[in-house]
């Protein structure tokens, strides 16, 4: 037992600074812009470092009592929505950005918005707003759950980048000055900057995930019937009469070294119901339940159709049991 449970504050801005020095050369790798003004601020996880930073925003400028939340999926803004509405605060909700409205609400303090899709990768555009709201001198907190896609803060920008689970970083913008008092009393002494950074970025295939998820073999229905701004580094399928779960046993049978390849129901295990029809409401739960995520470089190196047609196979041995299992 240690005789001194007092967190050292200090480990906290080490850890921002170590972790500051090595996006600083990761942005110049990339001949991104980076401005000596940024500040890079550590945290628990995505939802960890929204209700820290907004409610610290919210405690530094008390006269504006406005705020919105923008996202088709807001699955991640559920719960500090839910408690700046229980402060009284003015707290708008929109699905789509022509939900939001041209004159920016009086005494906004920040906009909240999704960079992507957390499950999909489905891509969203908000460059003109981006640009308005930094023109206004509004914040702007981004949520972007592709740590790998380093974006340039605008000087009122707040970037969140979650890591994992429990592993998030936020790059503010040379406008921007918050001291969470809060995170300074997590312990951070055993915590190493490299857990905020990917060894390898998400690889893409572009053409190898259309291929595989248009194919007719795997008899499964492609979440994206069209073409749509999105990341590439994974395909989507769903079957209305199977659980993506038994599918993912039934190929292991076929391809004992299976990787990348996950049911959204076992990827989502521990979370209740509602918050899993939150994160795709567009689905029926039918089509949650058959949804299968399948890594693009998996894909990549067994080949679509040889993919394709092994998740064929796993389908109709799967349907074959169904029926045998039925008296």
């Amino acid at each position: 037992m240690s005789l001194l449970s007092i967190p050292r504050q200090r480990d906290w801005e080490k850890l921002n600074s170590q972790l500051g020095s090595r996006l600083q050369k990761l942005f110049s790798e990339k001949e991104l812009a980076w401005s000596p003004k940024n500040q890079v601020q550590v945290y628990q996880g995505a939802e960890h470092a929204l209700c820290v930073i907004a409610e610290s925003m919210v405690s530094h400028f008390s006269h504006k009592r406005a705020m919105s939340f923008i996202s088709p999926c807001g699955y991640h803004f559920r719960n500090i929505q839910v408690e700046l509405s229980r402060q009284g605060l003015n707290v708008g909700l929109f699905k789509q950005l022509e939900e939001f409205p041209e004159e920016i609400p009086k005494g906004t303090l920040f906009v909240a918005i999704e960079k992507e899709h957390p499950v999909t990768a489905e891509k969203y555009s908000w460059e003109g707003l981006r640009d308005k709201l930094n023109l206004k001198k509004v914040y702007t907190v981004i949520l972007s759950h592709q740590c790998d896609e380093l974006i340039e803060p605008m000087p009122y920008e707040i970037v969140i980048h979650p890591v994992s689970a429990s592993r998030a970083y936020a790059l503010l913008g040379s406008r921007v000055r918050l001291k969470p008092l809060s995170v300074r009393t997590i312990d951070w002494s055993d915590v190493e900057p490299d857990e905020f950074i990917r060894s390898s970025k998400q690889k893409e295939f572009p053409s190898k995930v259309v291929e595989f998820e248009r194919s007719p073999l795997h008899e499964g229905t492609s979440l994206f019937q069209e073409e749509q701004e999105r990341n590439y580094d994974r395909a989507l399928l769903y079957w209305e009469d199977i659980a993506a779960s038994a599918l993912v046993d039934s190929l292991k049978t076929v391809n004992k070294e299976l990787k990348g390849v996950e049911a959204f129901y076992q990827k989502a295990e521990g979370y209740m119901q509602d918050e899993m029809a939150a994160l795709l409401s567009q689905l029926t739960p039918a089509q949650r339940r058959g949804l299968l995520i399948v890594d693009a470089g998996y894909i990549e190196k067994i080949s679509p159709e040889v993919l394709a047609q092994n998740v064929g196979k796993a389908y109709k041995n799967l349907k074959v049991r169904q029926k045998i299992s039925i008296p």
